[in-house]
């Protein structure tokens, strides 16, 4: 892109540095390898952003724009699959692991033995984890370590330790609802019973705490009305075509006293005006006004803009923090973090582009301001040069997720002990 990009500019004639600033770049956000495991926002958020140094952009061409059906199912990734399909098996593998000794009589007879209760639920759990392992955890090996090879990925030493990190987040996650089904079936009597409660739990987890913890937020923190931003949005592009007309009115009169040979009928605008006028007198309306008129323009729509990027700030902060009950949206998180798909490593991006834009209109800004009438030297237009957001940033995510998960399954563990220490045999 980047060379088609250089051989249209050179292709054409010089030319004047206003017009040589709408020739817009397209910047792309590259993709992490580990997205064909986890699409994460990567399908929602435009992977484009055009360069004018005028204006700043947003992201553009998303996946979902184009797919109406992504947008509403989300992608049907091995993440989807592990976080809403799998959970499902494990609680049909193991949901009746006690409730269903007690319906047969076994358990009584297995307790009156001189074993401890905390001996029997850590084979019951060591079991079922060995089945988990096989049952989904080889698959998922095997899925994780070939899909790369499939696509014709290229992985680096980061990306491979992303890929076992994945792997144990997603076996965590399962071994949680694995924990749950042994704590529904300690304290349950029959099988059908702990099945009814281990369903309700996985709906509560899987759909209905992530629902309602953005619904709390947004109560909480309510966004602006967009009616009235775009309102705003207007009343700042009118106010700054007349304070433009104003200052272009001023700077005709101060030309007029420097060169009082200016003729009365003489156009100063960059289209109409002869080209046998001396150059001093040539005035691009927007050239003389760009470096105060473009900062202004830029300044308030920031201002107006980070009152609600603020504001959805703090409500994607609350929602996320009151999603982590939900071990789904843990595990999401997690997966998202590993594979780089995730809102920071997006936010990241964007982050970067912003402080390109503020370089590449400081540079043309300069040239208006210099008066520089013709402009056709490519290797001076700042580039844009991206960096990965730093592995630390990323580690620290998933340790913190992780944490949390850990927290489930001890807490799901903790539960079965104790309910089973109350179960008497006699």
């Amino acid at each position: 892109m980047e060379q088609s990009a250089q051989a249209e500019w050179v292709s054409q004639e010089a030319k004047r540095p206003h017009v040589a600033h709408h020739f817009g770049k397209w910047v792309v956000k590259p993709l992490s390898p580990l997205s064909i495991f986890d699409r994460g926002v990567e399908d929602y958020l435009g992977q484009q952003i055009v360069l004018d140094a005028h204006n700043s952009s947003d992201p553009v061409g998303s996946n979902a724009e184009e797919d109406p059906l992504l947008a509403q199912i989300g992608a049907f990734d091995l993440a989807f699959v592990t976080a809403f399909l799998l959970p499902l098996m494990v609680i049909f593998l193991t949901y009746d692991a006690v409730c269903g000794e007690k319906e047969r009589g076994t358990l009584r007879m297995v307790l009156s033995h001189p074993i401890s209760r905390k001996s029997f639920l850590l084979g019951k759990w060591s079991a079922n984890s060995l089945i988990i392992f096989i049952a989904f955890g080889i698959p998922l090996s095997a899925g994780i370590l070939m899909m790369p090879m499939v696509f014709s990925v290229d992985f680096h030493a980061d990306d491979l330790l992303r890929l076992f990190a994945l792997l144990g987040a997603s076996l965590a996650y399962l071994l949680f609802f694995a924990f749950c089904a042994m704590w529904v079936s300690s304290i349950t009597p029959r099988p059908a019973t702990a099945l009814g409660y281990l369903f309700v739990i996985w709906v509560t987890a899987v759909f209905f705490l992530p629902k309602m913890s953005v619904f709390i937020a947004e109560q909480v923190h309510p966004l602006p009305d967009p009616v009235l931003l775009h309102r705003e949005q207007a009343q700042i592009r009118e106010a700054r075509q007349e304070w433009r007309n104003v200052r272009f009115n001023e700077v005709v009169q101060e030309l007029r006293k420097k060169f009082p040979e200016i003729p009365e009928d003489f156009a100063f605008s960059a289209a109409t005006q002869s080209e046998r006028a001396p150059a001093e007198w040539r005035v691009d309306p927007t050239g003389v006004m760009a470096t105060e008129s473009n900062a202004q323009l830029n300044e308030l729509r920031r201002k107006a803009i980070d009152k609600v990027k603020r504001q959805y700030e703090r409500q994607e902060r609350l929602a996320m923090r009151a999603a982590l009950i939900s071990p789904t949206t843990s595990f999401l998180n997690v997966s998202m973090a590993l594979a780089g798909t995730d809102p920071a490593r997006h936010q990241h991006f964007k982050g970067q582009v912003d402080a390109f834009f503020d370089e590449l209109g400081s540079f043309f800004n300069d040239l208006w301001a210099r008066n520089v009438q013709s402009f056709n030297d490519w290797e001076a237009v700042p580039r844009f040069q991206y960096q990965e957001e730093p592995s630390t940033a990323v580690w620290s995510r998933f340790i913190g997720w992780f944490f949390i998960l850990t927290i489930f399954c001890v807490v799901a563990a903790v539960g079965s002990i104790l309910q089973l220490n109350r179960y008497d045999v006699r």
